[in-house]
This record gives structure tokens, C-alpha cells and sequence, in this order.
């Protein structure tokens, strides 16, 4: 996702189609979802809040949910965990009604290596291409904790970024898996470098989320489709009958839905593959 989206891109369009984006399927928001979403909006609930309640409901139910009313009951739990997180910020605080400094770029650059000539030279023999993940320091977890609080965004990026770090450094983790780590921290780094470049605080915190969704799904679409015939028909046979027969009842359009949140299921199980989206 570009986050250079039109100013008009409202939060009942953002939340759709993130929505959209998980159940694949061109269904339109019923006024239910509607009247849910024009609330939250007016009690000051980020969009990342709602979206990361979306997000969970899709991990945690066998059967897709069809609307935003199916996923509310982990969207208010999401909510009240942020609520609590900004218990001591006054509402400007919350919802900056005007422009203001973007916050962060006085911070240290998580994509900065740190390196010597020694190392470089070692990898160099190794005839490795790139510094492991596990070498950028500045984007460790105590890195992230130490991330003000009102900065919501920016903390979302760097925790992201942390729980990424530490996955690509675990030295026991499957080819697989070391791969997709290596994919999606290379689309991070570019993330950070455009949120850099945008200049309205509100714009930034609501569609970067969003953005790092995207890269975390698609480090699960791509580890499949890198992986061999063997592997991938491993993969498909390790769905239950339960699950195939749950996928007869269902269209085709929700079949492929399905299969893809199961087989994400089934990737994390086998190849050890790990979610790193920290909402």
C-alpha cells in the first residue's frame, strides 16, 4: 500500500478496505457496519485500533466473518487495549486537530547497520550480500520500548520492526522462514524511508498500519509461492478433514478465502514462519 493516498481517503474507506483486503471478496459495508464505524470515528478510535480487531477475528475464526459487526467484539477489545495505553494523554493529544511536527526523525535510524571493517570483511569472505537482520541494533525491542507513548505511530513501525529483527536472528529457523524474514525487512526499511517523507502526522498514523499489514500478508503469499511442488502439496495436505469439509459448504470466492487463512496456519506450523505485525 502507497502511502501517499488522496487526502479524501476517509476512515470508513480505510477500514474497508482493510477489510477487503482480508476477505477478498467486493462486498460493500451494511449500514450496521456503518453506524459502528461513524461511532468509533466520533469517540477518536484510530484506525488502527479497529483494524487490528479485524485482523485478529480472521486468525481466530475457522469461517471468515463477512462484516465489520462480526469482527466488533475483538475491535472493542483492541480499543479498550488502546485506551489504556494512552490513559494519560489529554484528547489534543490523541487526535492532533492540526499540522504538526512529524515525530521520530530525531530518532535513531533503525535501518542503519551497525558495522565494522572487520565484520564487512568476514562477510565479504562469507560472500554473504547483506548484513543480517539480527545486526540492526537500533531496531532491538528495548530500542522500540523506549519509543514515547503519544507516538503511537512511530511505535507501531519500530515494534514491528523489533519482533522482525529478532525472528531473522533466530539461527535455528528454517530456510524458509529466514527468507521471508529477509523479504519483509526490506520492505520495512523502504516503508520507513517513504513515512519519512510524509508530512501530515494523521495521514501517517492511519495508513501506515495498513501498510505493514500488507507486507506481513505478503511475506506469507510469497514464501508459498517460492516454495517447491513437494512443499507446497505438503503444505495443502496438511489440511484437516474438518477443514475440507468445511471448504464443500462454502463458494469458491470463500474457498480461496479460506484456504489461504488456513494455509498461513499451516506455514507458521510446519516451516515456522512468524507473524512480526505489532498493531
Amino acid at each position: 500500500m502507497s502511502l501517499y493516498a488522496s487526502g479524501d481517503f476517509g476512515y470508513l474507506q480505510q477500514v474497508e478496505a482493510y477489510f477487503l483486503s482480508h476477505t477478498r471478496v467486493g462486498v460493500m459495508l451494511s449500514s450496521l457496519d456503518v453506524e459502528l464505524l461513524r461511532q468509533w470515528r466520533s469517540e477518536g478510535i484510530p484506525v488502527e485500533a479497529v483494524c487490528a480487531g479485524i485482523k485478529q477475528t480472521f486468525l481466530d475464526f475457522d469461517e471468515p466473518p463477512r462484516s465489520i459487526h462480526q469482527c466488533r467484539h475483538h475491535i472493542h477489545f483492541e480499543i479498550q487495549a488502546w485506551l489504556k495505553r494512552n490513559a494519560n494523554l489529554v484528547p489534543s493529544e490523541m487526535n492532533p486537530g492540526g499540522p504538526a511536527p512529524l515525530p521520530g526523525r530525531d530518532l535513531p535510524d533503525p535501518t542503519r547497520i551497525d558495522d565494522t571493517p572487520r565484520r564487512q570483511r568476514r562477510r565479504r569472505r562469507r560472500g554473504a550480500r547483506q548484513p543480517a537482520p539480527q545486526v540492526n541494533a537500533a531496531a532491538r525491542p528495548e530500542a522500540a520500548a523506549a519509543i514515547p507513548d503519544n507516538e503511537v505511530l512511530l511505535r507501531c513501525w519500530h515494534q514491528s520492526m523489533a519482533t522482525l529483527t529478532a525472528l531473522g536472528g533466530d539461527e535455528d529457523a528454517a530456510a524458509e522462514a529466514r527468507e521471508a524474514y529477509r523479504w519483509a525487512w526490506r520492505q520495512m526499511v523502504e516503508l520507513r524511508r517513504q513515512a519519512l517523507e510524509v508530512t501530515d502526522p494523521h495521514q501517517l498514523m492511519t495508513i501506515l498500519p495498513l501498510a505493514i499489514g500488507e507486507i506481513e500478508a505478503g511475506m506469507y503469499e510469497l514464501t508459498f509461492e517460492r516454495c517447491d511442488a513437494e512443499t507446497r502439496a505438503a503444505l495443502d495436505r496438511a489440511l484437516t478433514p474438518n477443514m475440507r469439509g468445511a471448504l464443500k459448504r462454502m463458494s469458491q470466492e470463500a474457498r480461496d478465502r479460506q484456504i489461504g487463512i488456513w494455509r498461513r496456519r499451516v506455514m507458521e506450523e510446519l516451516l515456522g514462519i512468524k507473524p512480526f505485525f505489532t498493531p
